[in-house]
């Protein structure tokens, strides 16, 4: 082997010894802001068993029904998912979107706000209604196309963020 190639070889060695170094450091963040954020988490639980109670006894104490616990008057029901835009989450996404589609109804009965890029993407041949909104960044979004296309957003989110009709829901 010349020593040309000899040299080649060992730069291609410490260029890949060089990634997997920082793909380990990489991994070794991750793994330390995934804990941090379970943590987090954790420490809400309480809290949110505390709202439920607080919510239930409220609830039941309502001489009449709170809109939000009656049934819709409309024929369609909106469907929310949230997904991630970017990032490593694949298998959530995927895991998602595979649990949402035995679950969903026909497509004339129901209405789809996808909030975040990759539920977007996985449900836009679908055939079903397809909103979009972008709470996350994703500015590549092309516009909508297919069965909802020119159609208005289905509902309003706090802030104005999507503005529409929710009477019929």
């Amino acid at each position: 082997m010349s020593s040309g190639k000899l040299r080649e070889l060992r730069g291609r060695i410490r260029s890949v010894i060089s990634i997997q170094q920082t793909t380990r450091a990489m991994r070794m963040i991750a793994a330390v802001k995934l804990r941090k954020a379970q943590e987090r988490l954790s420490h809400l639980r309480p809290y949110r068993q505390e709202a439920e109670v607080l919510r239930d006894t409220l609830l039941s104490q309502l001489e009449e029904p709170h809109p939000y616990q009656l049934p819709g008057a409309g024929k369609q029901t909106l469907y929310v998912v949230l997904s991630s835009s970017r990032g490593l989450c694949g298998a959530f996404n995927s895991g998602l979107l595979r649990w949402l589609m035995p679950q969903l109804p026909p497509a004339n009965e129901v209405e789809i706000l996808a909030l975040g890029k990759k539920a977007y993407e996985g449900l836009r041949r679908s055939g079903y209604p397809l909103s979009y909104h972008d709470l996350f960044g994703a500015k590549d979004i092309p516009p909508r196309s297919g069965p909802s296309a020119g159609a208005a957003p289905p509902c309003a989110l706090p802030g104005g963020a999507v503005s529409g009709d929710c009477a019929g829901l």
